[in-house]
């Protein structure tokens, strides 16, 4: 089959491996000057690492350089390095073409083949058709500023988080401005500790604190034998946790599993899966006492920031650590050179294709895993899928109805979800369908936690489908046929 795979990060890689390694004809087009998707340079925020230990992000075929310690938190540049090291030792990159944008998709349902429009860093427009299959991996790296109240009479500078490298941060320290850091989370806790490192002050903004689980637990997990009792509780609240969400974020805590920087908030919502060690905790909780002013932002003035308790924050610079969404980085889609309107679709296959286009795969939405095998693991589902074939019919049938516009949910970043249930009640419809096993999850849980030397990606089966009532069907057509156009 002829495979086209629209961005080269971790996803894309891994896609790119698995099915040309099944000897399919596969072209990456990649809208940076180089792969790495989050992880490339332009795209790294001052002080980014990964949260886990190295080895956690390591192919099972491809151990990291003998010169990194596997239990070690590695840099961006060292995530890029090694990613690109990935590349040319399996010949990867001569599949990928660079400074490539696609514009649009139009699938033809009489071929059942896709065109895409690409743009190239001129900005001249060309063509590729005969596509069978095209996986989108992008989704989740528009930058997301609120839209505040007085922005036009702000006289400072707003970045997003994603945007302050480390030159601009030396630059932002040199000129003594008056910096504000917005938000709680992971991204907001890195920029704090950045600005520590250099012993400067600035203001950290933020509703609540957010939880984060143990970095310095998570090695002493790894280790066998040890810790009995705290594994246990872990993996009984990741098992159950769904259920009852609040009472085993409350045995986290008692078993000192999850720690925060604030005043101990009871709310589950704020535990994102983000990792913290023990030693950048202490320094955060006294940063956070001493600087921190929690509250909403009601407007911004000429030289300051007003939140809602009526407290006029002074500032030059405002760093938004406020995540990122899907919506606005989608590309067009055609069906029959007839546009699909994306805000309007609510049915889903697997969180991953429209019915109307079943030979367009979308992975960034919802993700099989933290981690960097969550790549080769899409690639290995996305495999079954094309063994499939199925049609436009097959996937209604057997579609997820989201109560509102699918591409506007942002699973990753929003902070009114729980993300461990998001990431539990995910695996459902891959459960029922038999396509991965409850043994087989439970065992890929307890590598990633307990033994991350280890960790294989998830293998899948042909889904076994029960027969549906045709009501979800007709349903579904009805819809279709009072929203054309």
């Amino acid at each position: 089959m002829k495979i086209a795979i629209i961005g080269a990060g971790w996803i894309g890689i891994g896609c790119l491996k698995v099915l040309s390694q099944q000897g399919h004809e596969i072209d990456v087009f990649e809208k940076n000057n180089d792969l790495g998707g989050v992880w490339h340079p332009d795209n790294n925020y001052a002080g980014l690492r990964i949260h886990a230990p190295a080895c956690t992000i390591a192919y099972s075929d491809f151990p990291l350089p003998s010169h990194i310690n596997p239990l070690e938190r590695i840099t961006s540049a060292q995530v890029f390095s090694y990613l690109k090291d990935f590349c040319m030792h399996f010949n990867l990159y001569n599949r990928m073409s660079f400074s490539r944008r696609i514009i649009s998709i139009n699938y033809d349902s009489n071929t059942r083949k896709s065109k895409l429009i690409i743009a190239d860093e001129n900005n001249k427009t060309f063509i590729k058709d005969g596509y069978d299959y095209v996986i989108y991996t992008h989704g989740i790296t528009e930058r997301v500023i609120p839209r505040f109240k007085g922005r036009n009479e702000f006289l400072g500078q707003i970045y997003h988080s994603f945007d302050v490298s480390e030159k601009l941060l030396q630059e932002l320290v040199l000129a003594n401005k008056q910096i504000s850091v917005l938000g709680g989370s992971k991204t907001a806790t890195d920029f704090i500790l950045k600005f520590n490192e250099y012993g400067y002050n600035v203001n950290w903004l933020c509703r609540t604190p957010y939880w984060f689980l143990r970095y310095d637990l998570l090695i002493k997990w790894s280790k066998k034998h040890h810790y009995y009792l705290t594994k246990f509780m872990w993996t009984l609240g990741g098992l159950y946790y769904r259920y009852m969400p609040k009472t085993f974020f409350w045995l986290w805590i008692k078993f000192h599993i999850l720690h925060t920087y604030g005043k101990s908030p009871f709310n589950h919502k704020k535990f994102h899966l983000g990792i913290i060690d023990d030693h950048q905790m202490a320094i955060l909780k006294q940063y956070y006492q001493l600087h921190a002013i929690e509250g909403d932002i009601v407007a911004l003035e000429e030289n300051a920031i007003l939140l809602k308790n009526g407290k006029k924050v002074p500032t030059d610079v405002l760093i938004c650590c406020t995540g990122s969404a899907a919506t606005g980085s989608l590309l067009e889609v055609y069906v029959d050179d007839k546009k699909v309107n994306l805000e309007k679709i609510k049915f889903m296959y697997r969180d991953r294709v429209i019915p109307e286009v079943p030979n367009l795969i979308f992975t960034a939405f919802a993700t099989f895993s933290p981690h960097s095998i969550k790549g080769i693991t899409e690639g290995n589902w996305i495999s079954k899928y094309l063994e499939m074939r199925s049609d436009t019919e097959d996937l209604i049938k057997h579609a997820n109805c989201h109560e509102f516009n699918f591409f506007s949910l942002n699973p990753l970043f929003d902070s009114s979800r729980s993300n461990w249930i998001q990431l539990l009640t995910f695996y459902d419809p891959f459960l029922q369908s038999k396509e991965i096993s409850k043994r087989q999850l439970i065992k890929y849980f307890c590598d990633v936690f307990f033994n991350p030397f280890s960790i294989k990606p998830l293998e899948f089966e042909l889904p076994k489908i029960k027969k549906q009532n045709s009501s979800l069907f007709k349903k579904f057509t009805n819809w279709i046929s009072r929203n054309k156009g």
